[in-house]
């Protein structure tokens, strides 16, 4: 019989991972001066960001480990639990996007930070809209030892 990975939770660690990554990544530069000075980054989320930096942290590291015990079977934390979450962190990186924090200046424009960001939390939310829609989303593979076992009992029972 074949292995099964579902897929579902799986979208959600990866555009957690997305988030956690991008948190290092420069999410502002300045467009308004000089070329030699333009595409200077501002800042990564954690020098632009007073405390939004680590809410969107916990939130990435709750949906990876929400994620992480419904792939092994544990169910400590609710299964709808990953959908809120992914939402959360969607509206605060839109959010910034639309409007800047302080510390990154009124003309700074979203760098690949920001956009990683976005990709990641909206990963999220997907993930957690197809965990409660029930759309099963999974691969199928076949191991070496089971395609073994199964062509050898093919083999008795042609025989």
């Amino acid at each position: 019989m074949p292995d099964r990975i579902d897929l579902k939770p799986m979208i959600s660690v990866i555009g957690g991972a997305l988030l956690l990554i991008s948190l290092f990544i420069d999410w502002y530069a300045n467009p308004g001066q000089p070329p030699a000075i333009a595409e200077q980054p501002i800042g990564n989320a954690w020098a632009v960001f007073e405390s939004l930096d680590l809410v969107l942290a916990a939130l990435a590291i709750a949906v990876i480990y929400s994620a992480y015990e419904q792939i092994t079977g544990r169910h400590r934390l609710p299964a709808g639990l990953m959908l809120p979450l992914g939402l959360l962190a969607l509206i605060i990186v839109a959010s910034q996007i639309l409007d800047a924090p302080p510390a990154a200046g009124a003309t700074a424009d979203p760098d690949t930070g920001a956009w990683l960001a976005l990709g990641g939390a909206a990963a999220m939310a997907v993930g957690g809209v197809l965990n409660l829609a029930g759309i099963s989303l999974a691969v199928e593979y076949d191991t070496a030892e089971q395609s073994t076992t199964t062509s050898r009992r093919r083999a008795a029972q042609d025989a």
